[in-house]
């Protein structure tokens, strides 16, 4: 059985995730979030679910009991998940109340007092089943005889008629008989929902022996009282999954070795079903005392005593872990650091996934793990806060895998991290991302849900881990094309001011490896709720401009913009473009190999030869290039009319969180015989200039600010 999906309304910081909103996981899911932003509360919510809380206003949203908690879960169940329950007919009643042959859904609310099952009712009001109970009861009670009751229930309730019973139609079982009949079998013409209401008699408590057992192992601040070996802490929970590996073997060790022992204290049978009465001579005279006094007041009730043997699960529930330091006494396990204990529980989870793949063998003729939990026990859901505490980095990567073994044995682990090592996306089936909202509180977005949206061919260019560990934690990013933009405007910001420092503030640049990706980048990241800022260089004018910002206003500036660059261009006579400008031709060559090719083709012109196909091919596609960026050279012009339209523009884009160049990044750092942009980048120094010195190489403002300048109070205000 796995938890498939969760609904919360008014539990702790989470005010309302139903729905479209709902939390989604899959089998190994991953919460993520900063503090305090109630990645522990979802964790809870589940507990909750499943287990119960003492009620009081802490876990109420907004502290108020008015608000009413409900919390429901739907888990996928298995056939196996079935053979929990030895009779048939309680399996047949649990699967009667399922959503579908493979879907449960459970509630639980804060004003009812027991676990409810989420069932198809009616959604019409009148037919629902807690109002049909009302309006049925009512009409019974107010009845002059049952021939009216008849009358009545039939002008309120005409669609079950034909679930009556011919001749029982005056009888008050007779109509709930008949309401079940009819939910059960749904009729097309009316509109079910699912409701939850209290699970038919008699199944409630197979219901709960049927879902996951629950290992919560809770952060740091909580730890202390789970280190406890009972069945409420992690250590306990844990040493009795692994002592389920041993017990048979050891119930049927411990009964033969105090077999003779057992006798003095029960009544027996041997193998013929005689009765063995071998008891201790004190054990029959304190039965017999309680006898003698029970007869005093009940003459034909008599008492026996039955002492239960020993079990292992007994054993292993009470047991001690205890931590041996070399060079220092032997303490209990509630005696040492959180550090230790965190490992201690790390190192039992490793155990569990050993033999979950068989990788440990307990006995020669021990039965596989997969095989046993398959047959007899209930699935196995570990809630983990924090899984990254106290783990270096490698040791993170052992818990990821550690994980991903007990999730392939059957089990379902829902951990919380702050850690970029542990969000490793092709082995996690879900990432839900936490943040909180001072209105709304705790927001949960499905990361899955939104990568799946975009084109299998980017798919893994977002969800490299590099780029993943960068963003998935992030409030804000800064977006650039490459190393050297990163490099430059990383060093400029901290310079301008100090505090506009990205390390600091933990503000990641994310690097994309080319402006075409930039959009993608951008849209993805909002999707996820993450506020993106865009840095783009002049070459992006023509094109990513408009997909980054689709809005008709900046579409129509940058048309503006671009046209007169274009037609200052055509008027320009001295427009030339020569072997040493910097780019390169979108072909298969470079500027400087075409020029060349040029040079080549001139000669053989000159000596009246043939060119070849490529050679014109080249110089075809040289002078379209010369003919497509001919625009661009205008800039570096100082025309009033163009640095109006550039400076109108670029306002514009800073008002959609987007800084346009007013060339490349390169044009910002002093000239440098390093060939190498990211070298030189990497020597660049904002200390070589004065700051008003620097500020002069981008676009004032007639409020006298820069536009570089603006763009960094968008970012750190």
């Amino acid at each position: 059985m796995k938890l498939s999906r969760l609904e919360v309304r008014n539990y702790r910081s989470i005010r309302d995730q139903t729905e479209d909103d709902a939390i989604i996981f899959d089998g190994l899911d991953c919460i993520i979030g900063k503090n305090n932003a109630g990645k522990s509360n979802i964790l809870k919510a589940i507990q909750y679910l499943l287990n119960g809380e003492k009620r009081d206003e802490e876990i109420h949203w907004q502290r108020n009991n008015d608000n009413i908690i409900d919390v429901r879960g739907y888990f996928v169940v298995e056939e196996r998940d079935f053979q929990l329950l030895e009779i048939e007919n309680k399996r047949e009643a649990v699967k009667q109340q399922m959503l579908d042959k493979n879907l449960l859904g459970i509630c639980r609310r804060s004003n009812k007092k027991d676990l409810e099952v989420i069932s198809l009712y009616p959604n019409e009001k009148r037919l629902q089943k807690d109002e049909f109970k009302k309006n049925h009861l009512k009409t019974w009670d107010n009845k002059n005889d049952k021939v009216e009751f008849k009358k009545k229930m039939l002008g309120q309730y005409p669609e079950l008629e034909k679930y009556l019973t011919e001749g029982k139609e005056q009888n008050k079982g007779e109509w709930t008989k008949a309401y079940q009949k009819f939910v059960q079998e749904m009729p097309e013409e009316i509109d079910f929902m699912p409701m939850p209401a209290a699970p038919k008699t008699g199944i409630s408590a197979d219901l709960q022996n049927m879902l996951p057992k629950v290992i919560s192992v809770p952060a740091v601040k909580e730890i202390s009282d789970a280190t406890k070996t009972s069945r409420a802490g992690e250590l306990g929970s844990l040493l009795s999954e692994l002592a389920s590996e041993v017990q048979d073997d050891l119930d049927q060790a411990i009964e033969e070795a105090i077999s003779d022992v057992y006798k003095q204290l029960n009544v027996v049978k041997d193998n013929k079903g005689n009765i063995i009465d071998e008891r201790h001579e004190g054990v029959k005279i304190i039965e017999d005392q309680i006898t003698s006094y029970v007869a005093e007041n009940f003459e034909n009730i008599g008492v026996s005593l039955e002492f239960p043997a020993p079990e292992s699960q007994v054993m292993f529930k009470n047991a001690q872990v205890w931590i041996d330091e070399k060079g220092f006494s032997k303490v209990t396990a509630d005696n040492v650091g959180e550090g230790v204990k965190r490992i201690l529980i790390f190192s039992l989870f490793r155990t569990l996934a050993d033999l979950a793949m068989n990788n440990l063998q307990l006995s020669e003729d021990s039965e596989e793990f997969g095989d046993e939990i398959t047959d007899v026990s209930r699935s196995l859901l570990i809630l983990y806060e924090e899984a990254e505490l106290f783990l270096h980095p490698e040791l993170q990567k052992i818990l990821i895998h550690t994980f991903s073994q007990l999730y392939k044995s059957g089990a379902q682990v829902i951990f919380s991290t702050h850690s970029p090592f542990m969000i490793q996306p092709p082995s996690l089936q879900t990432i839900n991302l936490v943040k909180k909202d001072s209105d709304k509180g705790t927001q949960v977005t499905l990361f899955n849900s939104i990568i799946e949206k975009e084109e299998k061919r980017y798919q893994n260019t977002l969800l490299q881990i590099e780029n993943v560990s960068n963003y998935i934690f992030a409030d804000k990013v800064l977006l650039v094309e490459g190393e050297s933009d990163r490099l430059i405007i990383e060093k400029l910001g901290s310079y301008l001011n100090e505090e506009w420092n990205f390390d600091k503030t933990g503000i990641p640049i994310l690097v994309v490896h080319g402006k075409g990706r930039i959009p993608l980048f951008k849209d993805f990241l909002s999707s996820l709720g993450i506020q993106v800022y865009t840095l783009l260089d002049i070459d992006c004018v023509d094109g990513i401009v408009c997909k980054s910002c689709s809005k008709d206003s900046v579409k129509a500036k940058r048309d503006e913009f671009v046209e007169k660059c274009r037609e200052l261009a055509e008027e320009n006579e001295n427009n030339i473009v020569n072997a040493d400008y910097v780019g390169k031709l979108g072909g298969q060559y470079t500027w400087e190999e075409n020029f060349a090719k040029l040079e080549v083709m001139l000669e053989k012109l000159d000596n009246k030869l043939m060119v070849s196909d490529k050679e014109i091919g080249a110089l075809q596609a040289l002078i379209q290039k010369v003919q497509d960026d001919s625009w661009k050279e205008v800039l570096k012009d100082d025309d009033k009319d163009i640095n109006k339209m550039r400076c109108n523009l670029v306002k514009e884009l800073l008002e959609n969180d987007i800084l346009l160049l007013s060339g490349d990044i390169e044009d910002y750092y002093p000239d440098s015989d390093i060939s190498s942009k990211i070298d030189a980048a990497l020597n660049f120094s904002p200390g070589e200039y004065n700051k008003e010195e620097l500020k002069s190489l981008f676009v004032e403002f007639e409020e006298g600010i820069t536009d570089v300048e603006s763009f960094f109070k968008q970012i750190f205000g």
